[in-house]
């Protein structure tokens, strides 16, 4: 289903309730949009692109190698 879809969906349902549920989905709404993690805008990215040196990288991948390796057991 596409977001449009899924939108179209919910308004249609939306419709169909009485004020006061329409006002519990919002703030189901709400609830989940505050739990999900905000990323960053590329505008955002863009203002500490290359600010990690190529040996940080490195030992930042190194690093991260390595503990997964442990979890997975190797």
């Amino acid at each position: 289903m596409t977001r449009t879809a899924v939108i179209d969906e919910i308004d249609k349902r939306l419709e169909a309730l009485p004020r006061y549920l329409q006002e519990r989905v919002l703030g189901f709404a709400e609830g989940l949009a505050a739990t999900f993690p905000k990323g960053m805008s590329g505008q955002e990215a863009l203002q500490i692109a290359g600010t990690i040196s190529s040996e940080e990288a490195a030992r930042m991948m190194a690093v991260i190698e390595e503990e997964f390796e442990k979890v997975d057991g190797a």
